[in-house]
């Protein structure tokens, strides 16, 4: 694990890895309280799914990473399904997610505190 040492939070872990397991997964269940970050849902998390996905690059970090239920995670493999991160956790905004639906509407999730 990596941390900024001016702003003392975690930065990411090994980038070598593709899965979000252990202690990064642990602290992605804290940070997202262990709920799907999909929009209206409230389910358990299941899933650790890759914002930016892994096959285009995206790595295994506490930014690149969201809590979902497994439908969360299949259903943005479908056509027309777009997540994408508009703030990386650091600094004064929480983690920010924005999902777009094959319809085009976006729905905003963020970390709570």
């Amino acid at each position: 694990m990596f941390a900024h040492p001016g702003h003392g939070g975690l930065l990411g872990g090994d980038p070598q890895k593709r899965r979000f397991d252990g202690f990064l997964a642990r602290l992605i269940d804290l940070r997202d309280h262990g709920r799907c970050r999909d929009p209206y849902c409230d389910a358990a998390i299941r899933h650790h799914d890759h914002i930016v996905q892994s096959r285009a690059g995206g790595p295994a970090s506490l930014a690149n990473g969201r809590g979902v239920c497994a439908r969360g995670n299949y259903v943005r493999e479908m056509p027309g399904w777009d997540v994408e991160t508009v703030h990386d956790g650091h600094g004064e905004h929480p983690h920010t997610v924005r999902t777009t639906t094959p319809t085009g509407h976006t729905y905003t999730s963020r970390a709570g505190p």
